[in-house]
């Protein structure tokens, strides 16, 4: 493998002029159509694994160009042994032992924000947004290999992607290669190892003139009959039926912001979750399996206020019919989910990079049904009318530095539990990128009425400092979370009445060191306090490094955490006011593997 330096220390943004063109290529993998030949090449790939800088073993070769449409990308993956590319099999999404080839795309250029489109050898897709692992979307590709390597033909419909309005655009993209074998990769636009945001290197496609967004909708109505026999008290045979229906709609409000609603959603069909014995002191949580809020959530997940299996999850009082009268009456039925009536979510980024999102879902009452030793029947309500609500704003700066405010809302009718939480904050990099200093503040209101109106309020903040850049790096977290901050209604809360602080040391090695390839090494130290007391309750501390050697790519994983102070568990107390205590401990592992 030629190690040699190839363009070191060279960083300048690459730029591709996109041209213009109505004529379609057939995305066969074989790059002859008549359309590609006037379209010219990029070819001055750099190889960032496993060599930052060196020059890559293999040549590639890219052309790009667009339509009213659609964006094209033909790329030759040169390659002297194609008996040996990796082309494993998958489904679509799985990481798999395959070379591929890669583009990512940011048409807003404003460094938050990209979605990826991967294909490998043997053909098979892959896609998701850098805040959204879960993205899907419809295009196509086709791949072929060739007796001096493969070709990869893609073509990328608007509708996948969201960019603004403007006459004339530029795109920040970037591509990659991957050469699994010799475990390579090389990169188009040369970028840092070592950049805290590596959308700063990405490169350019300008040129974009004249394109108008797709009209974005797709409407998906569905029916559901289910019809069930069984015998009754006398044994004949009783028949009941259920039908139900409702629809998902997708549209495109305008090129950058999108509205998705479901109403009366049908999720029989989301894969079930695994069932879990859990005897911790906190609650289980799931991931999240209905593609409705899996898609374009990234605005709602700020400052971690939004679980969404909140809701249509279980009902609000699911004990309302066994305590409703006592042992005169028995529970013929009790649903132990919510049922959602519908939900919708818009959001979108405008031309001045703020991103707006509102999100709405409206549950319905619910009853269980009992009988009393007379046969009389009667209903005793255990889920009230509920509706959530999330209205969420952030601001892009230039030079990574953002800002946001969110407020989540629960409001239940009936006097039942209404909750509300609203935070505020910020990001910001400086000196270059070599330093990020972030942090967030939110504050709860929770409305209960147990015998008469009872509010609790309470809040959290949390700041953070990194050094990002260089071989050693270090870091800083505070947070303090009192006693009665609450927001479960809308989110997830473990522990609460707390100080915690943090520090974080690194040294990294990018580039190899004689016989070592890359390393990193990370020290961490954690301190908690019981906040009312002061007391301390953990102190944490963890040791990690990770080595590569040479080119057969042994690696090392080395790790120690030890407690240095007699834990005390204020979560899990077995007597009111006093800590459950624990031992301190030392556990120390190491591992290797090729």
């Amino acid at each position: 493998m030629n190690s040699t330096a190839f363009a070191q220390n060279t960083y300048e943004t690459k730029y591709y002029e996109m041209q213009k063109s109505n004529e379609f290529p057939n995305i066969d993998g074989t790059w002859t159509d008549k359309v590609w030949e006037n379209i010219p090449i990029t070819t001055d790939f750099i190889q960032t694994e496993p060599v930052e800088n060196a020059k890559p073993t293999f040549r590639t070769e890219v052309k790009m160009y667009y339509s009213d449409d659609a964006l094209f990308i033909a790329a030759y993956c040169y390659d002297d042994e194609p008996e040996n590319i990796l082309r494993q099999v998958g489904n679509r999404d799985d990481e798999l032992n395959a070379d591929h080839f890669r583009i990512s795309i940011d048409p807003y250029d404003n460094q938050q924000d990209f979605t990826t489109f991967q294909v490998t050898a043997s053909g098979v897709q892959s896609d998701w947004k850098n805040s959204d692992g879960n993205f899907n979307a419809v295009w196509e590709s086709a791949v072929s290999i060739k007796e001096n390597g493969w070709v990869v033909e893609i073509k990328i419909p608007y509708s996948a992607l969201r960019f603004s309005k403007n006459e004339e655009q530029q795109w920040a993209i970037q591509m990659y290669r991957n050469i699994k074998r010799l475990q390579e990769e090389v990169i188009w636009s040369p970028t840092k190892l070592s950049a805290s945001n590596y959308m700063n290197y990405f490169g350019k496609a300008t040129g974009i003139k004249n394109i108008d967004p797709p009209l974005r909708l797709s409407l998906t109505p569905f029916i559901g009959l289910l019809l069930q026999s069984a015998p009754n008290e006398n044994n004949d045979r009783e028949f009941n039926h259920l039908i139900s229906g409702g629809a998902d709609l997708k549209y495109g409000i305008t090129a950058s912001f999108t509205l998705d609603a479901t109403l009366l959603p049908d999720f029989s069909q989301v894969q079930s979750d695994d069932f879990i014995n859990n005897l911790s002191a906190f609650e289980q949580t799931f991931d999240e399996q209905r593609a409705f809020f899996q898609e374009g959530v990234d605005l709602f997940n700020k400052a971690d206020l939004f679980y969404s299996r909140r809701i249509g999850a279980g009902v609000l009082y699911p004990n309302a019919g066994y305590n409703a009268e006592g042992d005169s009456a028995v529970v013929v039925s009790s649903p132990s989910k919510s049922r959602l009536l519908n939900a919708l979510k818009v959001s979108g980024r405008t031309k001045k990079n703020i991103g707006i999102g509102i999100f709405n879902a409206i549950e319905a009452r619910s009853y269980a049904k009992l009988k009393t030793e007379e046969g009389d029947e009667f209903k005793v309500q255990n889920d009230p009318l509920s509706n959530y609500n999330i209205v969420v704003m952030d601001k892009i700066f230039p030079k990574n530095k953002n800002i946001y405010a969110i407020n989540t809302n629960v409001s239940r009718s009936d006097g039942a539990r209404n909750g509300n939480v609203t935070a505020i904050g910020f990001s910001a990099n400086f000196k270059d990128d070599q330093y990020n200093f972030r942090g967030s503040t939110s504050y709860s209101v929770i409305n209960e009425k147990i015998d008469s109106v009872k509010l609790k309020r309470g809040y959290q903040y949390i700041l953070d400092f990194d050094k990002t850049s260089g071989r050693f790096r270090y870091g800083w977290r505070t947070e303090a979370v009192s006693e009665n901050y609450d927001k479960n209604d809308l989110g997830v809360i473990f522990q609460r009445n707390f100080y915690q602080h943090g520090w974080s040391m690194n040294y990294i090695l990018f580039e190899p060191y004689g016989k070592i390839r890359d390393l990193f090494t990370q020290l961490f130290v954690s301190v908690r306090q019981h906040k009312p007391t002061g007391e301390l309750s953990a102190v944490f501390f963890n040791l990690q490094a990770n080595t590569t050697f040479d080119k057969q790519f042994l690696s090392f994983f080395t790790s120690m955490n030890t407690s240095l102070y007699e834990e005390k568990d204020f979560y899990a107390a077995r007597t009111e006011g006093q800590g459950l205590s624990e031992t301190a401990i030392c556990q120390f592992q190491c591992r290797h593997f090729h």
